[in-house]
């Protein structure tokens, strides 16, 4: 709310700061009269449109609702064709892209199926147009929110949210969702938007109605809620 009303202010500046010229046009002489309003410097100008797209780019990543900066999010693979039923590697690289240090929390048990946050996931789409996968039957426990679950990524460092045995793997990379010859467009989504810890906890959330860790509030805090999506990758198999 506080972000709300200051970019209406600011946006109200803008409009005061409008250069605004009168004319008074008479249709018995031969020149128009024009009455020029006082004209402001280009540079206040300027300010003051950097100025409202600052709260505003401030007011939706505080929202959750920005896939720009603080974060940036590429996906890559270690090649462009495959056999088919060939599981691609791929490589995910989540950016600081602020003047601080941040923290943020890999692929957890559960993140690929969004049953807790961060949601970590691929989005594919196969020759036919149509999403290659639709879901798949697991256990319903899901280990608890560690400290060591969380990443701190210093101004302009990356991480790897699929850090091999750190964080857990995402089940649509596998030989099923490839199993057909043609090209494949993939997205990576990576989601840290809900603000409650309750639903970061997986099954340590019975825990944490007895006893809060104050570790883990305090590392929590410092994770910006974003929604980020990857850049398009295709990828072509062949039989």
């Amino acid at each position: 709310m506080a972000a709300d009303r200051n970019r209406a202010e600011t946006f109200r500046l803008l409009e005061r700061l409008v250069v605004r010229t009168e004319s008074n046009h008479s249709h018995n002489s031969k020149a128009a009269m024009k009455r020029p309003s006082t004209i402001l410097p280009f540079g206040t100008i300027l300010l003051a449109c950097v100025a409202c797209l600052t709260y505003a780019n401030a007011g939706l990543w505080k929202r959750g609702l920005t896939h720009s900066p603080p974060l940036s999010c590429t996906i890559i693979s270690d090649k462009q064709v495959y056999k088919t039923g060939e599981v691609p590697k791929l490589t995910v690289t989540i950016k600081n892209q602020v003047d601080k240090p941040i923290y943020l929390v890999g692929s957890l048990d559960g993140s690929d199926v969004r049953w807790r946050y961060p949601h970590c996931y691929y989005e594919i789409t196969g020759p036919n147009g149509k999403p290659v996968v639709t879901g798949i039957g697991r256990c319903g426990n899901m280990n608890s929110l560690r400290v060591a679950d969380f990443a701190k990524l210093d101004p302009n460092q990356s991480f790897n949210p699929y850090q091999p045995k750190r964080f857990f793997s995402c089940y649509q990379i596998s030989k099923g969702s490839f199993a057909v010859a043609g090209n494949y467009t993939v997205y990576f989504i990576y989601s840290t938007k809900e603000r409650k810890i309750e639903n970061w906890l997986g099954d340590g959330r019975w825990a944490w109605k007895k006893k809060r860790d104050g570790e883990l509030q305090k590392l929590f805090r410092q994770i910006p809620k974003v929604v980020l999506r990857s850049n398009k990758l295709t990828l072509k198999f062949v039989e």
